[in-house]
């Protein structure tokens, strides 16, 4: 079945090219084509376990946003690199380390981490609910003050 060409005339004599493909003529995806990584999560717990065992080398990425993370609570020698900018500041990020994405819930974080994986970044793990989770987890309020 030959394909549907539709030429219109638009404004100001421009031409536009419509082509509608018909959905039995689509190819299927290359086989060639990678999944989307999935990465790893883990739990407050685990990555203060990752934090207490010095032999670890590893790289906390926080991907909040500069203000957000200017204004909130962190963990000691993070990284802030928003998800907005991973790309560009892909060179930043250690190959050789193992990098904990980290962000206020969970969610941007695991933006990163595939984004990290599709790099071809090896050991990219993202910790799960954020820094929401790691503070509740260390029983540590969003103003710093320690609860009960």
């Amino acid at each position: 079945m030959l394909d549907t060409v539709l030429w219109v005339i638009g404004v100001g004599g421009v031409g536009l090219l419509w082509y509608i493909a018909r959905p039995q003529q689509l190819t299927p995806p290359s086989e060639s084509l990678k999944e989307i990584p999935k990465p790893i999560v883990i739990k407050p717990e685990n990555l203060d376990e990752i934090l207490s065992n010095q032999k670890e080398n590893i790289f906390l990425l926080d991907v909040r946003s500069q203000k957000e993370f200017k204004k909130g609570q962190k963990i000691d020698a993070a990284h802030n690199v928003p998800v907005s900018f991973i790309m560009y500041k892909i060179k930043t990020i250690p190959r050789d380390k193992k990098i904990v994405a980290i962000c206020a819930s969970g969610n941007r974080s695991l933006t990163a981490s595939s984004l990290l994986l599709m790099q071809g970044f090896a050991d990219v793990v993202t910790l799960e609910g954020g820094m929401n989770a790691w503070l509740a987890y260390k029983k540590i309020s969003k103003t710093g003050v320690p609860t009960s």
